[in-house]
């Protein structure tokens, strides 16, 4: 179910990147590359106040994008952000959130002093989401046809270190990816409700890392 939609929100993502490219008057350099880090999120019912549980895990992303040149400094970035989450509440196991989050994405690029170079970045991403519970002798249920997927605000920084050549390592890259989704609880799931129930979901993610890239 994850991929389900994955494939489509790509070819869409890659069709907007292309137009966005074709734009320039010129074809800037590519790089392609990976980000890895750590995802923390906060997954709260907005119906309650009290129920916010932690979760953290790993993340990879791969990322396509266009490398500044000349005097432009501002970049596109297609990635696809992947989580791995798992609850950090105490007394707490079993319980596992991931998304699949593609990722069009407008970067800024500071001047490089001399190699160094900050940067930061702004845009939409496409939430593909995914809870598993772990009910022990009950067994293990996947709430992926109960929470909605949804689509996302990206902000992101860092710092890159361009090796003269075709390498640069991104030392240091912060991103929040929010995730207002909806989970809905139906009867099938839990037997003493007779109807459907839906709750608001927050499930913004802040994650950190370092990553590579290299410059065609």
């Amino acid at each position: 179910m994850l991929q389900k939609y994955c494939k489509w929100v790509l070819a869409a993502l890659f069709v907007v990147c292309t137009g966005l490219m074709s734009a320039f008057s010129e074809i800037p350099p590519i790089y392609v590359g990976a980000e890895a880090g750590y995802g923390m999120s906060s997954f709260a019912l907005s119906e309650y106040d009290s129920a916010d549980s932690k979760f953290g895990g790993f993340e990879i992303t791969p990322v396509i994008g266009t490398y500044p040149f000349g005097t432009r400094d501002f970049g596109i970035e297609l990635n696809v952000q992947m989580a791995f989450l798992d609850c950090k509440d105490e007394g707490v196991s079993g319980v596992d959130y991931s998304t699949i989050t593609p990722q069009l994405v407008a970067v800024y690029n500071f001047t490089a002093v001399p190699y160094l170079q900050p940067y930061i970045g702004a845009g939409i991403g496409y939430n593909i989401n995914n809870l598993n519970v772990d009910y022990g002798d009950t067994g293990e249920y996947s709430y992926e046809d109960d929470v909605k997927n949804s689509f996302s605000f990206i902000a992101k920084g860092g710092l890159r270190f361009n090796i003269p050549g075709t390498t640069m390592l991104m030392l240091l890259y912060g991103k929040y990816n929010l995730n207002n989704t909806v989970w809905t609880i139906n009867e099938y799931t839990y037997g003493n409700l007779s109807d459907e129930t839906s709750f608001d979901v927050r499930l913004g993610t802040f994650s950190f890392g370092l990553g590579f890239g290299y410059i065609f």
